[in-house]
C-alpha cells in the first residue's frame, strides 16, 4: 500500500514531528516507502532522530546538517543526497544506495553500513569508527582522512578508492578488495 498522503504534506509532518510521523508511517505504511519519492527534498538541518524512513527515495535530497541518529534508512536511495556534516551515528543504512553521494565530515559512528553502495561517493574526514561496511561498495569512493577506526571492513569493496590520510587502526579489513586503492599516509 503506498501512502495516500500528497508530498508537500508528508514532507510537512516529517519536519514537524519525527513522533508523528512515524506513527503515520505505522498506520499507514509500515513497510519501504521506495515507490514514495521524496527527492530532492530540502531537510537541512532537520531533525530526522529515530524517523523510519526505511526503502525511502531521498536522491539528490539535501540532508547538510540533519540529525538522523539512530534512524533507520535501510535500503534507501540516497543516490547525490548532501550529507555534509549530517549525524548518521547508530543509523541503518543497510543496503542503502549512496552512490555519489557527497558526505563531508558527517558522522556515521556505530553505522550499519552493511551491503551499502557508496560508489563514487566523498566521504572526506568522515567519522566512520565502528561502523559496519561489511560487503560496502566503496568503489572510487573519497575517504580522505576518513577515520575508520575499529570499523568491519570485511568483504567490502575499496578498489579505487583514496584512503590518503585515513585511520584503520584496529578495522578488520579481512577479504576486503584495496585493487589500486590510495593508502598513502593512512594508519593501520
Amino acid at each position: 500500500m503506498l501512502p495516500t498522503m500528497a508530498n508537500p504534506e508528508s514532507l510537512a509532518l516529517l519536519k514537524r514531528s519525527v513522533q508523528e510521523w512515524n506513527e503515520w508511517r505505522q498506520a499507514a505504511n509500515p513497510g519501504p516507502i521506495s515507490e514514495w519519492p521524496i527527492s530532492s527534498a530540502d531537510l537541512h538541518e532537520a531533525d530526522l532522530q529515530g524517523s523510519n524512513l526505511r526503502g525511502a527515495m531521498l536522491a539528490a535530497a539535501n540532508l547538510h546538517g540533519a540529525r538522523l541518529k539512530g534512524a533507520d534508512l535501510s535500503e534507501a536511495c540516497l543516490q547525490r543526497a548532501h550529507l555534509v556534516e549530517a549525524d548518521l551515528t547508530n543509523a541503518n543504512l543497510e543496503s542503502a544506495d549512496l552512490t555519489s553521494s557527497i558526505a563531508i565530515a558527517s558522522k556515521l559512528r556505530d553505522a550499519n553500513l552493511r551491503g551499502a553502495t557508496l560508489t563514487g561517493s566523498l566521504l572526506r574526514e568522515a567519522d566512520l569508527a565502528g561502523a559496519n561496511l561489511r560487503q560496502a561498495h566503496l568503489l572510487g569512493a573519497n575517504l580522505e582522512e576518513a577515520s575508520l577506526l575499529q570499523a568491519d571492513l570485511q568483504q567490502a569493496q575499496l578498489s579505487n578508492s583514496k584512503l590518503v590520510d585515513a585511520r584503520l587502526d584496529g578495522a578488520n579489513v579481512r577479504g576486503t578488495t584495496l585493487v589500486q586503492a590510495n593508502l598513502n599516509g593512512a594508519s593501520r
